[in-house]
């Protein structure tokens, strides 16, 4: 169980499924010293809240003038440069990243190492997600333990296996408690060949997991944090940048 909570003016997310024994011990302390507290005020293990970042307009001048960016995507760009973390903005510089328009849709290419934006599929957070995949893809990272581990627990803890039609081919979709939206849990595979061929669905298989965990931990940390606490802070240790295996 959870709740937020204000102290000193600032607004914590509290876990307090804590032992009673440190319930005993706080309520002690608030009778016998006679602490000005109120009824919503718990005090086991206070985290500060994720907070979504906003960059500063010269900052995000600054960055966009070290990529190759085409026009018609600068104004999408720059909405979602304002609330990227500044060392994952980075990345996009250090590794030469492009981003251009698309006719047909937004999506990440490893081979040409760019980001192709379809401006008529631009919500806030779609060049994160994209970077998502480029995390991926550049840095290895399904070679990095903490994050194979985690993704292999979802896969051993799948809620529903089910299938779904993307451009008249059917491919399946894994269903997880953790997941964002429904998007998170799509594979590749085609149905006829998951049931056809009896695939065995590991981890690397779930190739949208970074990308809308990314997505969500740019846009809406506390989302993130809720569902699926584990990617949370995997990320904001900066796991995606991590190359080590």
């Amino acid at each position: 169980m959870s709740r937020w909570i204000k102290r000193d003016y600032v607004y914590y997310y509290v876990m307090y499924d804590e032992s009673d024994v440190i319930r005993e011990e706080y309520a002690y302390k608030v009778s016998h010293y006679k602490l000005n507290v109120y009824d919503e005020i718990v005090a086991f293990d206070f985290v500060q809240q994720p907070k979504r970042v906003f960059n500063s307009d010269y900052v995000v001048e600054q960055m966009m003038l070290q990529l190759s960016i085409e026009d018609e995507v600068k104004d999408i760009i720059k909405r979602d440069f304002k609330i990227i973390p500044l060392d994952h903005l980075q990345f996009l510089i250090d590794n030469d990243i492009k981003i251009v328009k698309s006719s047909c849709e937004t999506f990440y290419s490893g081979q040409f190492k760019t980001i192709y934006i379809d401006v008529l599929q631009s919500g806030e957070g779609i060049v994160a997600h994209e970077l998502g995949h480029a995390f991926v893809d550049i840095n290895n990272l399904y070679r990095n333990n903490e994050l194979k581990v985690l993704m292999q627990n979802i896969v051993n803890n799948v809620k529903n296996i089910t299938s779904k039609i993307i451009n008249n081919d059917s491919y399946m979709y894994v269903e997880s408690e953790k997941f964002i939206r429904k998007y998170q849990g799509r594979t590749y595979i085609l149905e006829k060949d998951y049931y056809g061929k009896h695939i065995q669905l590991v981890f690397s298989d779930l190739e949208e997991y970074i990308s809308v965990g990314f997505a969500t931990f740019v846009i809406n940390p506390m989302l993130l944090y809720n569902k699926d606490k584990e990617l949370y802070e995997f990320i904001a240790r900066g796991g995606l940048l991590n190359e080590n295996v």
